[in-house]
């Protein structure tokens, strides 16, 4: 079985079903509006076939940056039961003022020999086209079973132009990252400030990082179909809705702001006004 903790990014949930494994919730509690990992949970749900855990680092679509201490006490319980670590890291860049990312393998050597990372520059500097990813695996006995399944797959190779462009932004983009988390803090607070200012039924979990921004919506309608068939035509905006994150994201919309300030001051717009048409 392989434990994934939900509300989280819904490809976790294909991979490990299409590769014939028991998918394992381990919800994400919530409070005072900031989400949390549930640790009691996560031990009542581990059983002799647990092989893995997938974890969202930082974790979309809640916004959390894993603080040092939960990656420990996470860390420390896949060490105990023999559980192997598959962190994605794709967002690793993608870090607000006064949070500093935390890869789970740069805790201890130990931690490092059950993890495997997972980083693009996809997301950081839009280079999804270019389809090239690293996977990061310290363990050589792991390294070696990963290999060997890649190479049977022949998807081993890359391209040349995605390998130079990650060796590019990796190596001249940190300029860039800086100016693009300035703009993207600012729509953050553009959003928060507007629902806190005119749309109160709407609740913005702040984001630690990432580029998105998870909204509880749950005082406009608690109806998964209803919410969404709210923001389409009644607001005239599409976000992703919660519930395709898996349990606990039921009510709450995801929104992307790594756009311009002007398409994100025009959908909160829109948003205030169709939620002002049914109060």
């Amino acid at each position: 079985s392989v434990i994934v903790q939900p509300p989280v990014y819904f490809p976790f949930f294909s991979a490990v079903e299409n590769h014939g494994r028991e998918l394992i919730y381990n919800k994400l509690i919530i409070r005072d509006n900031k989400w949390t990992m549930d640790f009691k949970g996560l031990l009542s749900s581990i059983t002799e076939k647990t092989k893995m855990i997938i974890i969202s680092n930082p974790h979309n679509p809640v916004g959390r940056v894993w603080s040092e201490s939960e990656l420990k006490e996470l860390a420390g319980i896949c060490l105990e039961n023999n559980i192997i670590i598959l962190s994605d890291e794709i967002h690793c860049d993608l870090i607000m003022p006064g949070f500093t990312h935390r890869p789970v393998a740069n805790i201890s050597k130990e931690i490092a020999d059950i993890t495997v990372t997972c980083i693009a520059p996809s997301k950081t500097f839009n280079l999804a086209g270019l389809s090239t990813s690293s996977v990061i695996i310290p363990n050589p006995v792991l390294r070696k079973y990963f290999k060997k399944k890649i190479d049977d797959l022949h998807i081993g190779n890359g391209n040349i132009f995605g390998t130079e462009a990650s060796i590019a932004a990796y190596s001249e983009g940190h300029e860039w990252v800086d100016a693009l988390m300035d703009y993207i803090e600012r729509n953050v607070r553009f959003v928060t400030d507007y629902c806190n200012d005119f749309i109160p039924e709407i609740v913005p979990v702040k984001p630690e990082g990432t580029y998105m921004i998870w909204l509880d919506c749950k005082k406009i309608m608690t109806g998964t179909k209803e919410l969404k068939d709210f923001f389409v035509k009644n607001a005239g905006v599409g976000l992703n809705e919660g519930s395709q994150f898996g349990p606990g994201g039921e009510g709450f919309m995801r929104m992307n702001l790594a756009t311009s300030f002007q398409k994100v001051e025009e959908a909160m717009n829109k948003i205030g006004k169709a939620v002002a048409a049914i109060r």
